[in-house]
């Protein structure tokens, strides 16, 4: 690209209204609510997918949905039946929920 690294960065945050760190957050949050309805622990989640710990994705979690990660979890199963959507657009449905 032929950028420096602050040039970059400045260009990111003007041009998307957000910078780059809270970017990447952001992306990691919704990499692991596509992959929310797996077996796997959410402390083995949040770590796969780069947080550095589970407060770290609980704190990122709870800052952006304004929900835990466990919250957000059950929030996301449907008709008590144990599925889950496992995508973004489910997510529009839990915050009408909480939000009306």
């Amino acid at each position: 690209m032929h950028l420096s690294e602050s040039r970059f960065l400045h260009l990111f945050r003007s041009e998307l209204g957000i910078n780059f760190r809270g970017y990447l957050l952001w992306k990691r949050l919704q990499d692991v609510i596509d992959i929310l309805d797996s077996p796997t622990t959410l402390t083995k989640l949040a770590s796969d997918m780069g947080f550095s710990d589970l407060a770290h994705f609980s704190r990122t979690c709870l800052s952006s949905s304004g929900l835990r990660p466990s919250q957000l979890k059950r929030a996301l199963i449907i008709d008590n039946n144990d599925i889950m959507c496992g995508k973004h657009y489910c997510l529009y449905s839990v915050f009408q929920a909480l939000h009306t």
